[in-house]
């Protein structure tokens, strides 16, 4: 998505005022399993840059998570990056609790 489509999903956000709002981004390049399609040196760098265009992804996502329901799966190798780690600290600013969905 492009910034632009960002600020309008936002706007219809606010106009239309839904009670609850899920985002589930893919976990494709942070899992666990796909890592191990990446574990030569070649692949590597390749994963890294797909993990890049996530990263500029959520930069613009994040303000818009912050009124939203996040979730992804725990194994997920994303939990530590940076930006998800600023999400959180919001929330917790916020004073939002940040909840782990349990796996039944």
């Amino acid at each position: 998505m492009i910034p632009k489509s960002y600020q309008q999903l936002r706007e219809r956000f606010h106009r239309e005022r839904p009670r609850r709002v899920w985002v589930s981004a893919r976990c494709t390049y942070w899992c666990p399993r796909t890592a191990l399609n990446y574990q030569a040196e070649d692949r590597r760098a390749q994963l890294e840059k797909y993990r890049r265009r996530e990263r500029a992804m959520f930069r613009l996502l994040i303000p818009f998570l912050l009124e939203l329901f996040w979730e992804w799966p725990t194994r997920c190798y994303g939990w530590q990056e940076q930006w998800l780690l600023y999400l959180s600290d919001e929330l917790l600013k916020l004073d939002r609790e940040w909840m782990a969905a349990a796996m039944t």
